[in-house]
């Protein structure tokens, strides 16, 4: 019996969990060499490990990862679909950069989660409540009250 993708994404969780993340990180690299594309939770796992690791760089890395697997399969499917369906484009989406300045703000990672927050009008992903409300409350918990009601002001705009 193969494994499926939701066994993998099971599996990650349980390694993150109980501080195997190398192990984790293996059982990603497994799923591309079956072919089974790690989805944004996958990532959100392993982002949430090396944060728990105070590991920011993995988390990067992991991000640039997803990037990049999200752009080879843009690649890929419009040389099967583009007869077909048109142009077809696959982009990190509004969960992704959720997840990820969570993570960095949950972290005292400010710094990084305004950086990615300032990727997003690039990619065409336009902030949500949570994005600012995640934002806003770690300004205010980092004394930057001011900074916080910037970002206020950006959403009810």
């Amino acid at each position: 019996m193969n494994p499926s993708p939701t066994t993998y994404r099971i599996l990650i969780k349980g390694l993150v969990d109980n501080k195997k993340m190398e192990r984790a990180l293996e059982m990603k690299e497994e799923m591309d060499t079956k072919r089974f594309a790690p989805d944004p939770i996958v990532y959100h796992y392993l982002m949430l490990g090396h944060a728990r690791n105070s590991d920011p760089d993995g988390i990067f890395k992991l991000y640039e990862d997803l990037k990049g697997n999200w752009e080879k399969e843009d690649l890929k499917r419009q040389w099967k679909f583009s007869d077909k369906m048109g142009e077809y484009r696959r982009s990190p989406d509004i969960l992704s950069f959720n997840n990820l300045i969570e993570q960095l703000c949950n972290n005292g990672l400010l710094a990084e989660a305004e950086e990615i927050y300032g990727e997003m009008d690039g990619k065409g992903v336009n902030p949500d409540e949570f994005t600012y409300g995640l934002l806003m409350d770690t300004c205010f918990k980092e004394n930057r009250p001011d900074a916080a009601a910037a970002y206020f002001r950006k959403m009810v705009e």
